[in-house]
């Protein structure tokens, strides 16, 4: 039921465009602007949660309804459902890219160890990889647990960053995690791994590799 959902959603933001106020639309080549158009008073849901429209720059932008048909910002829809979105004013297209097209994140390039590494450091990497082997961090977290077990901030740094982990892995790992034992929106479980100290990118990452 959620792919059908995907596929008519996807198939329907094709045909909306939508600005604040006035909405431009492709009219045999040429701008036409519409101005009886009701903005305002319309809200967007997606699996039960409120989605709250935004432009690129992170402003706030109202769906809009003209001649009895409803128009949304296709950049608050595309958001929602992981794709992404862009703009070619050359062209006056809307590109849109599903999220098993998009480029895959690059994996991290991991330090290689120096021949002055000290016991300390050591240390801290076979501890780093002993607490992911049981359980997922972020580079924040980790580097904080191994600060609790009275590693320098400088070993517990190094640990980390020598200890071979893929951050968006972990994101995912931690995310799966989660849904184990509690239920959350995907808003929700974006804030709750940023908690956790992943970075945005990490946390959706995360999310979607979860099917949000």
């Amino acid at each position: 039921m959620r792919e059908k959902r995907k596929i008519f959603i996807m198939g329907f933001l094709s045909a909306v465009i939508v600005l604040a106020l006035a909405i431009p639309v492709l009219a045999a080549g040429n701008m036409q602007t519409w101005n009886d158009v009701l903005v305002g008073g319309i809200t967007i849901t997606l699996d039960g949660e409120t989605i709250q429209p935004k432009d690129a720059n992170g402003n706030p932008v109202e769906p809009a309804i003209y001649d009895g048909t409803t128009y949304l910002p296709v950049r608050a829809i595309a958001d929602a459902l992981g794709m992404e979105v862009a703009w070619d004013g050359s062209t006056k297209t809307v590109i849109l890219k599903s999220a098993k097209n998009q480029e895959p994140a690059p994996a991290p390039v991991q330090p290689t160890p120096t021949q002055d590494e000290t016991l300390g450091q050591k240390n801290a990497v076979a501890k780093a990889k002993d607490y992911l082997d049981f359980m997922a961090f972020s580079r924040k977290g980790l580097i904080e647990q191994l600060e609790f077990e009275k590693f320098s901030h400088e070993e517990a740094v190094y640990g980390v960053d020598h200890c071979g982990a893929d951050w968006f892995e972990q994101a995912a790992k931690k995310a799966e995690s989660y849904l184990e034992y509690m239920s959350f929106s995907r808003e929700g479980l974006i804030e709750q791994l940023e908690f956790e100290g992943f970075t945005h990118e990490e946390a959706v990452y995360g999310v979607e590799s979860v099917g949000y």
